[in-house]
């Protein structure tokens, strides 16, 4: 069996970006602003509609959601989409088999 990836989180644009299956993209813009006697961190959530269907590791990341044009859900990600080199991965458990 090949490996069964549940989540990974990669950087896109500067923004931090997670992928769950089942679950709906999701992350955070992290900026510096500045103001008076120094700089200020101001982090902003990201969401996107699509939900993802499933990851697919390799060289660089696939994930495939619901979005266009394999679903209905208009997402500001193409489907599928490459997630490049991510900077966490968390695959899903494996069952265990007891025997007969």
């Amino acid at each position: 069996m090949g490996e069964r990836v549940r989540e990974i989180h990669w950087t896109h644009n500067r923004d931090y970006w997670v992928a769950s299956v089942g679950e709906k993209l999701h992350g955070r813009s992290v900026r510096l602003r500045r103001r008076k006697g120094g700089n200020v961190e101001i982090t902003t959530p990201l969401t996107d509609p699509a939900t993802v269907l499933a990851i697919f590791p390799g060289a660089t990341y696939y994930v495939v959601t619901n979005a266009r044009p394999i679903g209905p859900v208009v997402s500001n990600w193409l489907n599928p989409f490459m997630a490049g080199h991510p900077t966490a991965v968390h695959r899903f458990d494996l069952p265990s088999y007891e025997g007969p």
